[in-house]
């Protein structure tokens, strides 16, 4: 029986024809290095969210088939990168690292790196990158981001929160092209411009989202429902997915009704999944991912259950199919990815030709290389030159044709000894007497402070010491 449920594993979506396999290869290859230029470049995607203790790894688990990292509290303290590929034998790499050949060392690397990245507990936006060679996987990447914290005093709540945010609110349009403008990237539609961060209304400029919700759980207050809402409030690009069915009291199906009604509004919706987990006592059994499929198409059927779960199981009964199971939860990722790269690839195509085009003009720009040293002194006498000319302009206010007295260095700087003049005349000089000092004499002791103190030119950082040293000379 089993092995007949892992063929159907694999007719869920491990068969991909060769184009779609080939595309998310290259998107994956992206991915990888544009490291440290993402915000530049939106990578369609499948980000995994959910509170703490949703069952979020739980879920990553069952579709990956190689155990991750567990624990109490936040485990994840960075975006894991999950690229899982048919192939045979089993073989695993984080980071580019040493290939794992047995997938219970997977959670050990991927925890050894984390650490590297996130030491003494710290959590970090860099990924780590995990990918898998499965001969029972499906084709597929998701982006595993930490759980979301719901209680608000937590020191890393806000850092969590910001994360989630970011990830939520990226991605790529198949009409936009990237304009840059000063240290910000835009997208330019065919029709107007506007920033990146303007386009999170805008439902095909996002990532997709699967939100982990735990059936025990109040999904009003869960965070994860939340962040979803807010970026996609009518469910179309957001796959809900419902863990621990099997430990939840009776009236799942009317929590599911309400879930359609509220989140799922849209006749595009991408819906919602119900899925059975390994429990805590299974995971340390180590029990097969082919064992818990097993037990998760009993729990369907009402077999070898509880009396309670036999009661909701029975309440889902009449949900269609393809909302029940693990195997059409990997079906439904596979489709929805595979719908995302098609959609997607013409707009990420326009920006990475943007930036090798923007990149091109720069590297045009710089200098050419000196085959020999007069030539490099030459180059160096030229733009020693040029750096002169420049500064002198600058010195006496000359901007080519245009009049800008009041930018001129040399003024600037006689404008703000003379401020500073006036303010020690009014704040010392008035103090202990007109004949003090004279204004000439103010203007030369403050040119000697300058000098003695050795410090740049008066600003509001070096008033005092120079008011300080002032002041004692004029009490002598």
């Amino acid at each position: 029986m089993a092995s007949v449920y892992i063929e159907q594993s694999q007719e869920a979506g491990l068969q991909s024809d060769l184009d779609a396999l080939q595309q998310l290869n290259a998107l994956d290859a992206i991915r990888d290095e544009l490291r440290g230029r993402v915000s530049e470049v939106k990578l369609p995607g499948i980000v995994v969210v959910g509170n703490q203790s949703s069952g979020k790894s739980s879920v990553l688990e069952s579709v990956s088939r190689v155990p991750l990292p567990r624990g109490q509290n936040t485990v994840t303290r960075c975006p894991i990168q999950l690229s899982v590929r048919q192939g045979n034998p089993f073989a695993a790499t984080v980071q580019g690292g040493a290939e794992l050949t047995s997938p219970d060392a997977v959670s050990g690397a991927i925890k050894a790196k984390m650490n590297e990245l996130c030491p003494e507990g710290r959590f970090s936006e860099d990924p780590v990158t995990v990918s898998i060679r499965q001969p029972s996987g499906p084709n597929l990447t998701l982006i595993d981001l930490p759980g979301l914290i719901a209680v608000f005093d937590n020191p890393n709540k806000a850092f969590i929160d910001s994360l989630v945010e970011d990830h939520l609110a990226s991605g790529i349009s198949d009409d936009n092209l990237p304009v840059r403008h000063g240290n910000e990237v835009f997208f330019q539609p065919s029709e107007h411009t506007e920033p990146a961060s303007a386009l999170a209304d805008r439902k095909d400029q996002h990532n997709v989202i699967v939100c982990v919700l735990a059936a025990t759980s109040d999904w009003e207050s869960a965070a994860g429902i939340s962040y979803a809402k807010k970026h996609d409030p009518l469910g179309e690009r957001t796959l809900y997915v419902i863990t621990k069915i099997d430990v939840v009291e009776p009236g799942l199906r009317a929590a599911l009704d309400i879930l359609q009604f509220r989140y799922l509004r849209s006749k595009e919706n991408l819906g919602y999944v119900l899925v059975r987990n390994r429990s805590r006592e299974e995971v340390d059994q180590h029990t097969t991912a082919e064992q818990a499929l097993e037990k998760e198409r009993a729990f369907f059927a009402g077999r070898n259950v509880t009396p309670q779960q036999l009661a909701v199981s029975k309440e889902l009964r009449s949900l269609p199919d393809d909302r029940k199971g693990t195997i059409h939860l990997i079906r439904k990722l596979v489709q929805i990815q595979h719908s995302e790269i098609k959609k997607k690839m013409p707009g990420l195509r326009k920006q990475i030709d943007f930036l090798i085009k923007e990149d091109k003009e720069s590297l045009a720009s710089l200098a050419t290389y000196a085959e020999d040293e007069p030539t490099a002194q030459r180059e160096l006498h030229r733009r020693l030159v040029k750096a002169t000319t420049t500064f002198n302009a600058v010195y006496i206010g000359d901007y080519g044709s245009e009049d800008r007295t009041e930018m001129k260095v040399a003024s600037q700087m006689q404008h703000r000894l003379h401020g500073l003049r006036d303010k020690l005349w009014s704040e010392i000089g008035g103090r202990h007497g007109e004949g003090v000092f004279s204004q000439d004499e103010f203007a030369q002791e403050i040119k000697k402070a300058l000098v003695d103190e050795f410090v740049p030119l008066p600003n509001t950082h070096n008033d005092l010491p120079i008011l300080k040293q002032l002041y004692v000379r004029g009490q002598q």
